[in-house]
């Protein structure tokens, strides 16, 4: 697993100004944005899941903002809202054939899962605190 602070993210090119303008429209700062990345260090499955937080902001909150952002990245793929593991969630897929990411919310952290493989998907969602 590897976590990175705002600036961090920042420094490496990882966040681009539609990002940083929505932090600021939240009333945040770039360094109030805490993002982490897990994979199988095996490589035996694709299962990615990354959490992003922006301090004392509600995940419904950033989601208002976050998931346009997704549509205009994505213009040839979908967004809809529906039930995994028992969970709402919002799936994104990105274009056609290519697998959905599944973002999750809890408190103000929004976790972001993704595999090919649907069972591995809803296994990890029901994992998730």
């Amino acid at each position: 697993m590897s976590q990175f602070s705002g600036a961090q993210l920042e420094a490496g090119g990882a966040v681009n100004q539609q990002m940083k303008d929505l932090i600021a429209s939240l009333g945040r700062r770039l360094a109030d944005l805490t993002m982490a990345i897990a994979s199988d260090p095996t490589s035996k499955t694709d299962l990615n899941i990354t959490a992003f937080r922006v301090r004392d902001v509600p995940v419904e909150t950033f989601l208002k903002g976050y998931l346009p952002l997704l549509a205009q990245a994505y213009g040839a793929g979908s967004i809809s809202q529906g039930t995994r593991a028992g969970r709402p969630v919002n799936i994104v897929v990105p274009q056609p054939g290519k697998p959905p990411q599944v973002l999750v919310g809890r408190d103000d952290v929004l976790f972001v899962v993704i595999s090919a493989d649907d069972a591995l998907v809803d296994e990890a969602i029901a994992r998730l605190p």
